[in-house]
């Protein structure tokens, strides 16, 4: 008794869960455009960021959806810094890297991108926008 209805019970079970369909559903996207974004820094006149001591980085983005994830900030692969805000600043210490030389400070921008999808809709879809500088770290005398 036990076992026919242990039987019954896979048979019901694995019947049950299996699913299959040879459609498609196809839906076009009303936006493809990404919105516009605009960064602004205190670096932007700068090319090459030399660091010698301490240097604050300021930033403030403007995004025509106002919707911002995250913004990441690397030093060479080293993730030094992250905030949810659209005007932040951080202090970029020497120390954050052990040998002098010239590295590149990545700035990843995680946003909306208002497509109008499915996934947009629910807020699992987004845009990146990278921007980067060259950084020479050079504490000479500071350290000795």
């Amino acid at each position: 008794m036990k076992i026919s209805i242990v039987f019954a019970f896979v048979i019901l079970f694995f019947t049950s869960c299996y699913y299959s369909s040879d459609e498609f559903y196809f839906v076009d996207i009303p936006s493809t455009e990404l919105p516009e974004i605009v960064l602004s820094t205190n670096f932007d006149t700068l090319e090459t960021i030399i660091i010698r001591d301490s240097i604050l980085f300021e930033y403030e983005v403007s995004i025509d959806t106002g919707r911002l994830y995250i913004t990441r900030i690397f030093l060479s692969e080293f993730y030094i810094f992250a905030s949810d805000s659209i005007r932040d600043s951080l202090w970029i210490n020497p120390t954050y890297l052990t040998e002098d030389g010239q590295y590149e400070m990545n700035m990843e921008l995680i946003y909306k991108t208002t497509s109008g999808s499915l996934s947009d809709r629910i807020d699992a879809e987004y845009a990146k926008l990278d921007t980067s500088w060259n950084v020479i770290l050079n504490r000479g005398e500071i350290l000795k």
